[in-house]
């Protein structure tokens, strides 16, 4: 699979426009952005960042020292995502100030080196062609959802040139996705209702990302697909940045 250094270079390169774009059109995450403008200020640092990448991916084992440096190196930011509300109306007003306000809950978001977040890429759309292909991706997942229709050749039966690693999208736009959501179930009660007594209900879980138990031997069972042994080796490095990620936050919110 990674055996051709300027395949491996294309496609590196082509992960690095998708991560770029995805960033660009997201606001909330500013210091990705500030972490892609850095990569790539210094075009021959960046070419050879590439470079050193390609050969990873064809020989991950031959890496280990600096592929443990990058996981080592891996951190976490913490952001704001709800805050304590007055709830007397006599208390509103309007102000230029900004109010004091507490923290009720935060988000955790990984802190790791560019080079993970273009190898996770890389993994990410192979895993999710292999996923297309066995049908494993549900139509009911909206968020984050690979965009098939672009990123994806059918015709192609070879699984790296079936990937169109030149394209820049890699998820589907949010605000159509979450309009369909909601579309999607209303119009799902007027096709299935049988009286006028019908209720929708919306329920959120809650923490649902930092309490789900995943191991990566559960993904084989999911998509049994023979494929997936061409990605162990970048496999690995995707479970050494789980482990360490998870471990972090785990200590961190407790």
């Amino acid at each position: 699979m990674f055996s051709n250094e300027t395949d491996n270079y294309n496609m590196l390169y082509g992960a690095y426009r998708k991560l770029k774009s995805y960033y660009h059109y997201n606001k909330n995450f500013l210091f990705m952005r500030e972490k892609i403008a850095l990569f790539e200020f210094d075009a021959a640092s960046m070419d050879a960042i590439l470079g050193k990448l390609a050969k990873v991916l064809k020989a991950p084992s031959k890496y280990s020292k600096e592929i443990d440096q990058w996981v080592n190196s891996i951190d976490y930011y913490v952001l704001p995502k709800s805050f304590s509300e007055e709830k007397k109306i006599e208390n509103r007003f309007v102000t230029s100030s900004l109010p004091s306000k507490s923290i009720t809950k935060v988000n955790y978001f990984i802190d790791m080196p560019i080079e993970l977040h273009l190898i996770e890429t890389v993994w990410t759309l192979f895993v999710a062609k292999i996923a297309s292909d066995n049908k494993t991706i549900n139509e009911c997942s909206y968020g984050n959802a690979i965009d098939e229709k672009v990123l994806f050749d059918a015709s192609d039966d070879d699984l790296k040139k079936s990937i169109r690693f030149e394209k820049n999208k890699l998820f589907k736009i949010y605000f159509p996705q979450y309009c369909a959501w909601k579309n999607d179930a209303i119009k799902s009660i007027e096709r299935n209702k049988k009286s006028n007594s019908m209720v929708l209900v919306s329920l959120d879980i809650k923490g649902f990302f930092y309490s789900v138990r995943w191991t990566f031997e559960k993904l084989a069972r999911i998509i049994p697909d023979i494929r997936l042994k061409d990605l162990e080796g970048i496999t690995k490095i995707i479970k050494l940045i789980y482990e360490k990620y998870t471990n972090l936050i785990s200590s961190a919110s407790c």
